[in-house]
């Protein structure tokens, strides 16, 4: 089979290096989630993993897709709110 080179993705920096990690115990991570967010609720505190970390993770999310629509790096500082429903 021939790559056309006109298509083919370009990396800056070379082909990313792939690595699956498989995890064969329980996922008790919603369970220590779920206890330290009622916890902050109890405490009057704000929960460790926050609304604003999830935005931000959304942030990361959208700027990942954008680059590899554009085939370009992205900043974070240009995905703005809207354009992480996108």
């Amino acid at each position: 089979m021939a790559i056309n080179r006109d298509s083919a993705p370009i990396y800056l920096g070379g082909v990313p290096e792939e690595e699956i990690l498989i995890f064969d115990g329980p996922d008790i991570s919603w369970e220590m989630e779920w206890k330290e967010f009622t916890a902050a609720i109890r405490e009057g505190r704000e929960p460790l993993g926050s609304g604003r970390d999830g935005l931000e993770a959304n942030r990361m999310i959208a700027a990942v897709y954008l680059s590899a629509k554009e085939n370009r790096p992205v900043k974070l500082t240009e995905i703005t709110g809207d354009r992480v429903t996108e």
